[in-house]
């Protein structure tokens, strides 16, 4: 199986609440998780071990699947320094 959910259409936009105030000139840190098993089952069950198709097309209905699980919560902010 491959995998190539190419093109900008299927570019998930990610937005992660960090509630932290930075002054101006300071740096911060945001330490973030990626849990790379949700990427294959929330909200959308894509199970590896059925699916047979090759994915190189942008406009597969599974990478559509895929975006919207990367979207839904995959990434997390840890901490924040």
């Amino acid at each position: 199986m491959t995998i190539d959910m190419g093109g900008i259409q299927n570019l998930p936009i990610i937005e992660l609440p960090i509630n932290a105030t930075i002054n101006q000139g300071a740096s911060a840190t945001a330490n973030i998780n990626f849990n790379v098993a949700d990427v294959f089952v929330t909200p959308n069950d894509y199970k590896l071990d059925s699916v047979s198709s090759i994915m190189h097309d942008a406009l597969h209905p599974n990478a559509s699947m895929l975006k919207q699980n990367i979207a839904s919560g995959v990434f997390t902010v840890t901490s924040f320094q």
